[in-house]
Formats: structure tokens, sequence, C-alpha cells
């Protein structure tokens, strides 16, 4: 929705630096427009985004997803991951993630903790 200022540290360095949409070649946003809604809406926004849906939903999880590529140590600047975050939705390697993290959940079950009384799920 607008400019981000960003410190990253590197090498006993820190360099401060600002990033907008425009330097990835995406839109700015405005906020309505990437607003959520409960559980249900929420996990229908996520898999349309997985599915394909273009629009800034789907820029804003390009925009977060580039940074954490680039701490895990996948690439080496920020457009580099905004691509790798489209390869991977596009490739189809993110609803598989997903599914596999959902398949995971659910194998799991619900836990009690006796102690005090109440059920995670």
């Amino acid at each position: 929705c607008g400019t981000t200022k960003i410190s990253h540290l590197k090498n006993n360095r820190i360099h401060t630096f600002e990033v907008t949409p425009e330097k990835f070649h995406i839109k700015r946003a405005e906020p309505g427009s990437i607003k959520g809604g409960n559980a249900r809406e929420n996990a229908r926004i996520i898999r349309g985004i997985l599915r394909g849906e273009k629009g800034p939903r789907r820029d804003l999880v390009l925009l977060n997803a580039a940074p954490v590529f680039v701490l895990a140590g996948l690439d080496n600047d920020l457009a580099s991951g905004v691509e790798r975050a489209k390869d991977s939705i596009d490739s189809g390697k993110a609803t598989q993630k997903l599914e596999a993290l959902i398949s995971l959940t659910q194998d799991c079950g619900a836990f009690v903790r006796k102690e005090i009384g109440y059920a995670m799920v």
C-alpha cells in the first residue's frame, strides 16, 4: 500500500533502505482491497491466490514472501524473492505445501491437556 522502510543486518553492518511496490512492478493497493475476513473467508482468499488469482492480495503475498526467501538464504535480493514466490504459486508448489500442511494437521488430531482441562485442535 505504500513505502516500507527495511533495516537489514548482515556481516555486522546495518543497511537501511526503502522499498515500494513499484520497484517490483507491482501496483500500489488500497488497504480495503487486501482486507481479509473470518477464517472461512481467509481460507477462500488463500486458495484463490494459490489457484492463480491475480490482484492486490497476491501482490501482498509476493512482497511478504520475498524477504523470507532472502533471510533463508534462498535469494540474494528481494526482486529474486518476488520471482521465487511467483514461481512457487504458478507452478503449484505452494498449493502442494499447503495441502501437505493440512494433511499433517488433520492426521495429528486434537489432544487434551488434562492438567488444565481444555482441548487443543
